[in-house]
């Protein structure tokens, strides 16, 4: 990924020398190859920190290091073909996460990065359909769309049910009333978020009967799900 600077070498200054003149020299000597054949490139060291705020980003959505690993390929792959910046650098960005995150089955919704970025949903969103749109009939996208089924509300139960701290025989049920609701089309104008949450509020529902659910954890299940509370 740093083609470059994987080309590029270092001097270490020696860390005790009584001469000042030996060690005034060899400070020259390194700064001067530092403006040559030992700095990195300018590139590359965007590209870099880039890399760091794709992995700040999967460790606060608790994404692990091989998803984080696919997402910086991704990323170096559309900007190699067409870079971006300011809105469409951030689109980038999280368009890499959300494809690498749902080709490894554990999706994460516009919504959640958008919170993080500080931005709008819609921004994400545009920013995904680019990054399909230039690596279309790329082997790192076309590879893994023949494996996986992208995505539905079923990948988002596990984690929503574990952040509300729901029984795993329950989460089980959800997955199920999901998974059916899907297939007959019932829910086919909702987001799998949306989807996932919904089916989590009826299971709890239909659980506590004949007693109704607080709005406590109505708003809980909302703000887990990232949608909002009439959704």
């Amino acid at each position: 990924l740093f083609r470059e600077s994987s080309m590029c070498t270092m001097i270490m200054p020696r860390k005790y020398t009584n001469n000042k003149e030996c060690r005034s020299a060899a400070y020259s000597i390194i700064k001067h190859h530092s403006w040559t054949s030992g700095s990195t490139p300018y590139h590359e060291r965007a590209k870099y920190l880039i890399f760091k705020q794709i992995e700040k980003v999967c460790h606060e959505l608790a994404i692990n290091k091989e998803i984080q690993n696919r997402a910086k390929l991704i990323f170096s792959k559309s900007n190699d073909i067409c870079s971006t910046r300011a809105d469409g650098r951030i689109g980038a960005i999280t368009a890499s996460i959300i494809i690498a995150a749902k080709q490894s089955g554990v999706p994460r919704s516009p919504k959640e990065l958008a919170n993080i970025f500080n931005t709008v949903p819609s921004v994400i969103t545009k920013g995904t359909k680019q990054m399909y749109t230039i690596l279309h009939g790329h082997e790192i996208i076309t590879d893994y769309e023949q494996q996986y089924n992208i995505s539905s509300a079923v990948d988002f139960i596990d984690r929503f049910c574990c952040k509300l701290k729901i029984k795993e025989e329950i989460t089980n049920i959800i997955k199920k009333v999901a998974a059916s609701s899907e297939k007959n089309q019932i829910t086919a104008n909702n987001t799998p978020p949306a989807i996932a949450g919904g089916t989590i509020l009826i299971v709890k529902e239909f659980n506590t009967y004949p007693k109704k659910i607080n709005k406590n954890m109505k708003l809980k299940i909302a703000k887990v799900s990232g949608v909002s509370l009439v959704t």
